[in-house]
């Protein structure tokens, strides 16, 4: 009876896993509507154009700077909308998303709807290593520095991003943000913050880790970069 019962199961479990569709093999597209990373704006433009004039792509006003999407389903469409982003005439991040930032849709069928573009597009899902953040309810599918990003719990969001590019602006943000800190200070008449001119320390960065790792002969400078980061050898400031 226990022998007939384990069968039963085992075939439950090995019918139930057949069901679940694989995902197809064969696509070669990393980004949506045959753009590609890099590409200048006006290669951009030039492809948008095509599939406005197939219908396939649409401008909800005159002159605005994202398209409308209607992604056909079995019971009904979804309108999207997609946004183009470029750094220095390259492409490197196109974000997908339904109209209303909230739906009444749930995690899994916003899911299957996002796997549902990702075929009608083409996209190689499975050249990507996958991962899903049990916080944010995301799923996230990493290629080298590629990324596509879904946000599906009662929303229809679809990232897709290069990570050069995205962490060289991140960086520029970054200095630019304690570069202006840095010039309000000084206008303010406070001390004026600099790398020495003999060996690119920053003496107030210096005086400050003195007062405060536990053991301050510990200190070794390794690296200060703009007055902005440092990387620091010592015993730990909070242990």
């Amino acid at each position: 009876m226990k022998k007939l019962l384990f069968a039963v199961i085992i075939t439950a479990v090995l019918s139930s896993c057949s069901k679940q569709e694989k995902y197809p093999d064969g696509f070669n597209y990393d980004l949506p509507f045959g753009l590609e990373y890099y590409i200048s704006e006006m290669k951009a433009d030039s492809i948008l154009d095509i599939l406005m004039e197939k219908n396939i792509l649409s401008l909800p006003y005159q002159g605005s700077s994202s398209y409308t999407y209607k992604l056909p389903l079995s019971d009904d469409n979804i309108e999207l909308s997609v946004s183009l982003r470029f750094y220095n005439d390259s492409l490197y991040n196109i974000d997908v998303r339904e109209g209303a930032i909230l739906n009444d849709r749930s995690e899994k069928v916003n899911y299957k709807n996002a796997i549902a573009f990702f075929k009608a597009q083409e996209i190689n899902l499975n050249s990507y290593h996958k991962n899903y953040d049990k916080i944010w309810k995301s799923s996230t599918w990493n290629k080298n520095k590629q990324e596509i990003t879904l946000y599906s719990d009662n929303s229809f969001i679809i990232n897709f991003s290069d990570g050069n590019i995205s962490e060289r602006l991140l960086k520029a943000s970054v200095i630019k943000g304690i570069k202006e800190t840095r010039e309000r200070n000084e206008k303010k008449g406070g001390v004026k913050i600099q790398n020495s001119s003999w060996d690119g320390s920053v003496r107030q960065v210096e005086d400050y880790l003195k007062k405060t790792l536990k053991d301050p002969k510990s200190y070794e400078s390794i690296d200060i970069s703009y007055c902005l980061l440092t990387l620091v050898q010592g015993t730990s400031i909070y242990i």
